[in-house]
C-alpha cells in the first residue's frame, strides 16, 4: 500500500473522530490534522470536509487552511471565495484577519483583482489594516482602473492614509479637487490626518492651499517645530492669511518667539489689525511668552508718532502694561518716559504711563511723577495717585508737601489723595507726629472735603476719648451732614481700635445734648456697637453708677440718664445672654438693681423666655419693696407659671404685710391661673 492511501486512512480516521456525538470538536484531534500539508493531502481533507458540506465541517476547513500556511493552502482557500454557497464566502472572508500579513497578503492581491466589487472591498479594508508600503504601487495604479467607483477610491485613499509615502501625499491631494463631494471632503479629512500623524516631505506648500481643515494642521505643526525657518513660514501665514479664526488659532498656538520678525508682526497685530480679537491675542502671547531676547526688542522699538496720537491708545497701554510686567528696571522706566511719554500729545497716553510707573519704586519714578503733580495740572491728580505707591517711610517730606496745600473750599484732588494714603498706612506707629498734627488740623480747622476724610483717618491716629470729645464739640459748629456723618465714623472706629475708652468714651457721648442730628449720628454710631462679655460688665458698671448718682455732674441730667437708658435698653437686647449674668451679681444694688429691671421689663418678651431665671426667684424673696414690685411685673409680663417661681409666689402671698406688694402677688397669681375670659369684671 503505497504512502498516499496510508495518509488518506489515516486522516479519515481522524475525521471520523473529529466530532463527538454532541457536537463539540475536539481541539487535539483536529491539532493531529494539521500535520498534513502535501497539496495531495490537502485536496483529500478539503473534499472530505466539503462533501459533508454542514456549517462545522466548512468552519473546520477554513481554520485548517489558515493554519497550515501553505501557498497552496490559500489557493483552496480563494476557490471558496468563488464558491456559489453565499455563507462559505462570508465565512472566508471572516478569518482572514486572523492570518499574519506576511502569508495573507498575496490571497488579499487575488481578491483585489478578482473582479468581484465585493471582493474588492473587502481586499481594500484589509490592505489598509496590514500598512505594507508595497502595496501603494499596486493600489495607485488600480486607482486608475477604478476612477468610477466611489466606495473603490474611498477604500483606496483609507490605504494611502496610513502609509506615509510621497505618493500617498500626491495621490490624496490631486483627489482634493474631485467633483463627488464625498471623495474631496474625505480626501481633506485624510490629508489634515497625515500631516498631523506624519510629518510631510514638504509642507510649505500646504499654506497656499485653500482648505481650512488642512492650513490647520500644517499650522500646528509649524509651532510644534520649533526653529527660525519655520518662524519665517509662520509670519509670512499670518500676513497671509484672510480667515480670522485660522489667524487667531496660529497665534495662540505660539510656544515661543525666537525672531524680531514674529514678533513684530505680533505688534504690528496689535497696533494696526482689524479684528480686535486678533489684536488682543497677539498682545497676549507677547506677554505670555516673555522672553529677554523679546524685552530687548521691545525697548528698541519706535512708535511712530500717528501710532501715539490715535485714539485706540488701549493698544499703546496695553504695550506698556507688558513692558512693566517684565521688570521695573531704569531701562523700562526710561524707555516709557522718553520715546512714549515725551513724544505723545495723546492725554490717554501719557496716563497709561503714569499709571504704569506706580510699579517703579525708585527715585527716578518718584522724582518724575512729583514734577508731573507739580507742573502738569491735567495729569497731577493721575501722577499724585500714582506717587502713592512708589513712596516709602523715607519720603515724609513729600507727603507733607501735599498735605500743607492751601486749605480752600474746594481743596485740590492731590491733598485728599494724601489723606488717603494716611488712612492706607497699615502700621500708624511710622507716621511722624507732625503728619499726624497736620491731619488733625485738616480735620477740625477745614470745612470741605479734606476736612470730611481727615476726620475718618482721626479715628486711626487717635484713638482716645479725648479724640472724641474733640469731635463731639465740632458737631456744634457749622458742619455739613458729611462732616458730622464722617465723626461717627470715626468715633466707632476709635471705640473698635481701643475697647478700654469705651465706657468713659460713651459717657460723653451720651451726655451730648447739641444738634439734633449730631445726636442722631452718634446715637446711631454706638447701637450699632458689637461688645465682649467684660466690655458689657465695664459699661453696665460705669452706666449704672451714673443713674444712681443724684450729683452726676451733667449739663442736661434728665436727658443724659433717659438717653443712658434707652442705650442700656438696646444693648440689653442685643447682649441678652450678657445682661442676664450681669443681672446673677448679688452685689449689685438695690437701686442699681431696680434700673436694670425697669431696663428689661421695657424689652421684648419672647427673648427672655429662653433664658433662665432661677436666680432671679432667689433675688426676689430677699429683695426690698420697690425692687419686689419690679421683679413682680417681671414675672408676669416675661414668664408662665412653673417651678421655683411658683412655690416662691404662693409662699410670699402667705407672709407678705405690704398691701401693694399683695396686690402685684394677686394680681400675678390671677394672670397665671385665672382665664382671661373670666377676670372680666372681677376686681382683684
Amino acid at each position: 500500500m503505497d504512502r498516499l492511501k496510508i495518509n488518506e486512512l489515516k486522516i479519515k480516521h481522524i475525521l471520523n473522530n473529529l466530532t463527538r456525538p454532541d457536537g463539540a470538536r475536539a481541539e487535539e484531534i483536529f491539532n493531529e490534522l494539521l500535520s498534513f500539508r502535501r497539496e495531495s493531502e490537502i485536496n483529500y481533507i478539503f473534499d472530505c470536509f466539503m462533501n459533508k458540506g454542514d456549517s462545522q465541517s466548512i468552519t473546520s476547513l477554513i481554520e485548517y487552511l489558515l493554519k497550515i500556511e501553505r501557498p497552496y493552502a490559500f489557493t483552496k482557500l480563494y476557490e471558496l471565495t468563488e464558491h456559489n454557497d453565499r455563507f462559505i464566502r462570508q465565512e472566508v472572508l471572516f478569518f482572514i484577519p486572523a492570518v499574519p500579513p506576511r502569508s495573507a497578503y498575496k490571497f488579499i492581491l487575488k481578491l483585489l483583482y478578482s473582479g468581484q466589487r465585493e471582493h474588492i472591498l473587502f481586499a481594500l479594508k484589509r490592505l489598509s489594516a496590514m500598512k505594507i508600503k508595497k502595496s501603494i504601487s499596486i493600489i495607485s495604479k488600480f486607482l486608475e482602473t477604478h476612477k468610477n467607483d466611489a466606495s473603490i477610491i474611498l477604500g483606496i485613499m483609507e490605504i494611502f492614509s496610513v502609509i506615509p509615502l510621497k505618493t500617498s501625499f500626491i495621490k490624496l491631494e490631486g483627489l482634493l479637487s474631485d467633483t463627488r463631494e464625498n471623495i474631496s471632503n474625505k480626501a481633506v479629512e485624510l490629508l489634515s490626518f497625515m500631516i498631523r500623524t506624519f510629518e510631510p516631505p514638504s509642507f510649505k506648500k500646504y499654506l497656499t492651499f485653500r482648505y481650512p481643515q488642512i492650513k490647520e494642521e500644517v499650522y500646528k505643526l509649524l509651532t510644534l517645530k520649533r526653529s527660525k525657518k519655520n518662524e519665517a513660514l509662520i509670519v509670512k501665514a499670518l500676513r497671509e492669511e484672510h480667515d480670522n479664526h485660522l489667524k487667531m488659532k496660529l497665534i495662540l498656538w505660539l510656544e515661543e518667539i525666537k525672531t524680531p520678525a514674529l514678533l513684530k508682526t505680533l505688534l504690528n497685530f496689535s497696533r494696526e489689525d482689524s479684528s480686535h480679537e486678533i489684536s488682543m491675542a497677539s498682545l497676549s502671547m507677547i506677554k505670555k511668552l516673555k522672553s529677554k531676547t523679546i524685552l530687548k526688542y521691545l525697548l528698541k522699538y519706535d512708535f511712530k508718532s500717528s501710532q501715539l496720537e490715535k485714539n485706540s491708545f488701549h493698544k499703546v497701554a496695553i504695550f506698556i502694561n507688558i513692558l512693566t510686567e517684565y521688570n521695573t528696571s531704569l531701562d523700562i522706566l526710561n524707555y516709557l518716559i522718553k520715546h512714549i511719554y515725551h513724544r505723545s500729545n495723546n492725554n490717554a497716553v501719557k496716563l497709561a504711563v503714569i499709571n504704569s510707573l506706580a510699579r517703579f519704586k525708585n527715585d527716578t519714578a518718584i522724582k518724575f511723577l512729583y514734577a508731573i503733580s507739580k507742573k502738569e495740572k491735567q495729569f497731577s491728580y493721575a501722577a499724585a495717585s500714582a506717587l502713592t505707591h512708589v513712596i516709602s517711610d523715607k519720603h515724609w517730606d513729600i507727603v507733607k508737601n501735599f498735605l500743607s496745600e492751601s486749605t480752600k473750599k474746594d481743596p485740590p484732588a492731590e491733598k485728599l489723595v494724601f489723606i488717603n494714603y494716611i488712612a492706607r498706612v497699615k502700621d500708624d506707629r511710622v507716621i511722624p507726629d507732625e503728619i499726624k498734627n497736620l491731619i488733625q488740623d485738616i480735620a477740625l480747622s477745614e470745612n470741605n472735603s479734606s476736612a470730611v476724610l481727615a476726620v475718618r483717618t482721626l479715628g486711626k491716629l487717635f484713638n482716645d476719648a479725648g479724640t472724641i470729645i474733640t469731635l463731639i464739640k465740632k458737631l456744634d459748629s457749622d458742619v455739613s451732614s458729611e462732616y458730622k456723618l464722617s465723626v461717627s465714623r470715626a468715633v466707632k472706629d476709635i471705640l473698635k481700635i481701643n475697647p478700654v475708652i469705651l465706657p468713659d468714651a460713651l459717657q460723653k457721648i451720651l451726655s451730648y445734648h447739641g444738634a439734633g442730628k449730631a445726636r442722631i449720628f452718634l446715637y446711631k454710631t454706638i447701637d450699632e456697637l458689637e461688645t465682649s462679655k467684660a466690655q458689657f460688665f465695664d459699661i453696665a458698671d460705669n452706666f449704672i453708677k451714673l443713674l444712681i448718682n443724684e450729683e452726676t455732674p451733667f449739663a442736661n441730667k434728665n436727658f443724659t440718664k433717659k438717653r443712658i437708658i434707652i442705650f442700656l435698653k438696646k444693648i440689653s437686647e442685643k447682649n441678652l445672654s450678657n445682661f442676664m449674668d450681669y443681672m446673677r451679681n448679688d452685689n449689685i444694688p438695690d437701686t442699681a438693681r431696680l434700673f436694670l429691671l425697669k431696663i428689661l421689663n421695657a424689652g421684648k418678651a419672647h427673648l427672655i423666655r429662653t433664658l433662665s431665671i432661677d436666680f432671679m426667684v432667689k433675688q426676689y424673696v430677699k429683695s426690698s419693696l420697690p425692687l419686689k414690685l419690679e421683679y413682680l411685673k417681671f414675672f408676669k409680663k416675661k414668664y408662665q407659671a412653673g417651678g421655683d417661681i411658683i412655690e416662691e409666689i404662693f409662699n410670699d402671698l402667705a407672709v407678705e404685710k405690704d398691701e401693694t406688694a399683695l396686690h402685684g402677688i394677686k394680681n400675678l397669681i390671677s394672670e397665671w391661673f385665672i382665664p382671661k375670659n373670666r377676670l372680666k369684671g372681677v376686681i382683684v
